[in-house]
């Protein structure tokens, strides 16, 4: 129960990545998010295609996309 009690907004409401949207602005927050995900997962896609030799010529290792994808905007 504290845990909640912790994440409560002033109005009580536990936040949300929608919070004082109107209806045009949830629309464009999710549009983004969706961008976003988009982005991540081509990225991660056209990694992984790439050979071991490949991936050190750009400075990465296989087992750095992971951590590179998710620092994405």
């Amino acid at each position: 129960m504290a845990f909640l009690s912790l994440n409560r907004s002033a109005h009580g409401a536990i936040p949300t990545l929608f919070d004082n949207l109107s209806p045009a602005g949830v629309l464009a927050r999710l549009r983004d998010l969706l961008r976003a995900w988009s982005l991540k997962r081509r990225t991660r896609l056209e990694l992984e295609m790439l050979s071991d030799r490949e991936l050190a010529d750009v400075g990465l290792t296989r087992a750095q996309i992971g951590k590179v994808v998710r620092e994405l905007p």
